[in-house]
Order: C-alpha cells, then sequence, then structure tokens
C-alpha cells in the first residue's frame, strides 16, 4: 500500500528554457527579422502541461489518484519575430500579437479549471491498469485542449485578418480579455 497527496494543480514549469512566462508582451520581447512573409509579426506561444499520479492497493484492489498537475502557458522569443518596417510604437499589432499570448493562456486555465473538476478515480487489479486509465483519459484531454488553442489562433487570424480587419479585433480583444477575467489566473 502506498499513501499519496490529495491532488495539487500549479503553475508549470517551462518545457524548455528561454521561454517566458505569461504577461504582457512588448516589442522588446521580438527579434527583428526581414522574414519574406506577408506578415509584419509573428508570436510563438506554447501550452504545456504535465501530471504526477499516485496509487493506493488494498489486497489486488488498485486505486489511482492525480497527484499533481503542471499547467503553462509560455511566449517563445525564437519563434517570435517583427519586420524591420514594424515600428515600437505600433501598439495596434502589438496587441494583435498579445492577443495571440493570451489566448495560449486562456487555454491552460481552462485546462486547469477542467482538471480540477474532474472527480476520478481509476480502479484496477495492477499499477499498469491504472497508468494505462490515467494516460488514456488525460493524454487526449490535454491534446483536445491544446488543439483547441490552435483551432483558436487560427480562427482569431481568419476573422481579424491578422489585424487588419480592425473591428473584428476589437471584439476579440474584448472576447479575449472577458475570458482572461473570467478565468482566475495560473
Amino acid at each position: 500500500m502506498r499513501w499519496i497527496q490529495p491532488p495539487v494543480i500549479l503553475l508549470g514549469k517551462p518545457p524548455r528554457q528561454g521561454l517566458i512566462s505569461y504577461r504582457r508582451l512588448t516589442w522588446n520581447d521580438f527579434t527583428i527579422r526581414n522574414i519574406s512573409s506577408g506578415a509584419s509579426a509573428q508570436t510563438g506561444a506554447v501550452l504545456y502541461a504535465t501530471y504526477k499520479w499516485g496509487w493506493t492497493s488494498v489486497g489486488r484492489r488498485f486505486t489511482g489518484e492525480l497527484t499533481q498537475v503542471s499547467i503553462g502557458a509560455w511566449f517563445d522569443p525564437q519563434a517570435s519575430w517583427r519586420k524591420p518596417d514594424v515600428k515600437s510604437d505600433n501598439v495596434f499589432l502589438l496587441e494583435h500579437e498579445q492577443r495571440h499570448f493570451d489566448l495560449c493562456e486562456v487555454g491552460a486555465r481552462k485546462l486547469r479549471d477542467q482538471l480540477l473538476v474532474l472527480n476520478w478515480s481509476p480502479v484496477g487489479t495492477s499499477e499498469s491498469q491504472i497508468r494505462e486509465q490515467i494516460e488514456g483519459r488525460l493524454t487526449p484531454l490535454i491534446n483536445d485542449f491544446i488543439q483547441d488553442v490552435k483551432d483558436q489562433q487560427e480562427n482569431y487570424d481568419r476573422e481579424s485578418n491578422h489585424s487588419q480587419n480592425q473591428r473584428s479585433q476589437q471584439l476579440w480583444n474584448r472576447r479575449v480579455q472577458a475570458e482572461l477575467n473570467r478565468l482566475a489566473p495560473l
């Protein structure tokens, strides 16, 4: 038999060095690059989640439990750039890029909230059965959230026409800010 801690959800550690935790961006966060893209700037953001689990056993009955979940949204400076002609006073475009990072943060907060309400204790006859059940349930859940964030990013760029449709951009700004306000910070 093994005793385990109650579930804890934490802000995660970045999956690799050089990533910046969620905050307001400035143009100094973006590398200036001459890129032959139609875009004036690009924001690279990462949504990452990991988890730990444990089990207890009584005889041949094993019961699993999540013991720790780490979730985070990070800005990736290596994947983020702006063209040389983008001026540092271009607040409108910077706000567009901020929304990309915000959407990643919204996804992380929603995933955290989904995992907090997950009231589930898998039962089996071995540790490997518990592992299969936990991985079988959490891996698709996490992957669905990551895919949802990717879909939101694409919808955002399509509807705002990469910030060119100012009316749509303003709608997205309000919508994303409302989600950030509704969801508690990580």
